[in-house]
């Protein structure tokens, strides 16, 4: 049995420790912990709540975005949330998801390992740096981890005497765990196996059907309305790691900044450093050997789905500004691992116990350390876009159509009667192809661009796909607390 009341608790310590960060004024979570998708989230469920339409401007339809957080935020704006409001909402709405899943994932420990080491492993996750940060970043990381977890728990706890309604409230767990993140699909196939193996063909059937409950009104609707079923976010982020890998970083420094992020794991270093490739390396050979120490075991299920993604991310979509969100499952599976082992290697005398007690001792503290010096740290290129946003939102109003790459936050918070469109393809097929054909200025002057804002490297990017020189004039450079200023430059066609 589980031990729930251990789980509320759990989940009430994750909550406290997360809460603690979230009285930080906005601006600081914005600058520490929300990436630029958050607002691309959020543009999207504003319009979806005004006019039905998925659209990160308004006019362009997009499936490009995860579904379950977004409709999650609708009625952010069907109560008639204001910028910041909404804001707040998609953080907290992640940081409890976060605390759930710290909890779920106590509780999967447990059911591997014993209680002991569901404490352990539900302290590490409410504590670790990496883990916190996609917890507050107001995107879907954390909600897609706590229904992962649920999903696994679910498919090895199911009898084949299951009920009916139970049955088919597993599906719809699975239904949601798709939602919550595409990349979900192949936890959520294993899942599937594992129900037919343990429970036979009636419970694996209603569990299809509670999932088909959930996936089809979806599949309907975003095909009716953006004209397309899988997401065009995915070969809009490949595009922009193939462009890297060949004007920027070099497809060998690709990995080792993939290393790098693996690294966080241990937090002892963070950013691209030798200490961080090393961890990552450490990471790597602790993850190989993991799966061989759990044997048959529900936590090694979750750990062999998530190592099997991560490694398709690897070849496939090395976008090392995603990974740490892309591998937040993986580092939750990987924490729950060592407490699991951990807790084994303690029950022996000599030097088990004393390597795990150390490893385990310095894991917590230097997570402590390194949470407390992030919150006085700079922030990085990859969080900190709401203030440059907000600065420069008056300059905007002079333009009817304005275009970035880098265009959540400038669109969410643009001024009435100016439309922000991307650039990187993400939520726009249109400037995916044109970037794709390096037909990019072609694009701007058809579709009636007035202005490009953008930092200096975004601005570079795009004249490297426009096919023509853009006739870019200076209005506003505005700096900010990352130290990549924004600037406004209007289009004279």
């Amino acid at each position: 049995m589980l031990p729930w009341r251990r789980v509320a608790l759990w989940f009430l310590t994750a909550l406290v420790v997360r809460g603690a960060l979230l009285v930080l004024p906005l601006d600081r979570i914005d600058q520490l912990f929300i990436p630029d998708d958050t607002y691309y989230s959020l543009a999207i469920a504003r319009h979806i709540a005004a006019s039905g339409l998925p659209s990160a401007d308004g006019v362009i339809p997009t499936n490009g975005f995860q579904p379950l957080i977004t409709l999650l935020e609708v009625p952010f704006f069907l109560l008639h949330a204001n910028g910041d409001m909404a804001v707040f909402g998609a953080v907290l709405l992640s940081a409890t998801a976060g605390a759930a899943a710290a909890a779920g994932l106590g509780a999967l420990v447990a059911l591997t390992a014993g209680e002991a080491a569901g404490w352990l492993a539900a302290v590490i996750a409410s504590l670790h740096p990496t883990i916190l940060s996609n917890d507050l970043s107001g995107m879907e990381t954390s909600l897609a981890a706590l229904l992962s977890l649920a999903a696994v728990l679910c498919a090895v706890r199911i009898r084949n005497d299951v009920s009916v309604l139970a049955g088919f409230a597993v599906g719809m767990i699975c239904g949601l765990t798709a939602l919550a993140r595409v990349d979900t699909l192949l936890l959520v196939g294993v899942c599937g196996l594992v129900i037919v193996a343990r429970a036979g063909v009636r419970a694996a059937a209603l569990v299809a059907a509670g999932a088909l409950t959930v996936l089809l009104p979806w599949g309907v609707w975003i095909f009716t309305t953006s004209g397309a079923l899988f997401p065009e976010s995915g070969r809009a982020v490949r595009q922009l790691v193939l462009i890297h890998e060949a004007t920027d970083v070099g497809g060998l420094a690709t990995g080792l900044v993939a290393l790098c992020e693996l690294g966080r794991l241990l937090p002892i270093a963070s950013g691209i450093s030798v200490a961080a490739a090393a961890a990552g390396l450490a990471v790597a050979a602790y993850l190989l050997w993991c799966p061989w120490r759990l044997g048959r075991t529900p936590l090694a299920l979750f750990l062999l789905c998530n190592l099997a993604l991560a490694l398709i991310y690897c070849a496939y979509l090395p976008a090392f500004w995603f990974l740490s969100r892309y591998w937040h499952p993986l580092f939750l599976a990987a924490i729950g691992s060592w407490a699991a082992l951990a807790t084994r290697f303690w029950r022996q005398a000599g030097l088990p116990r004393a390597v795990a007690g150390g490893a385990t001792i310095f894991l917590l503290a230097s997570s402590t350390w390194q949470t407390a010096t992030h919150l006085v740290s700079r922030p990085d290129v990859f969080h900190g876009f709401r203030e440059p946003a907000r600065a420069i939102s008056a300059d905007l109003a002079r333009f009817s159509i304005v275009a970035a790459v880098q265009s959540g936050a400038l669109g969410y918070y643009a001024p009435e009667g100016t439309r922000v469109i991307n650039l990187d393809g993400v939520v726009n097929r249109f400037a995916w192809k044109a970037m794709h054909d390096h037909d990019l200025a072609s694009y701007l002057r058809t579709t009636g661009v007035e202005a490009f804002a953008d930092t200096d490297s975004m601005r570079r990017l795009i004249a490297g796909h426009a096919g023509a020189e853009l006739p870019l004039t200076r209005v506003r450079e505005m700096p900010d607390a990352r130290g990549t200023p924004v600037t406004l430059f209007a289009l004279s066609w």
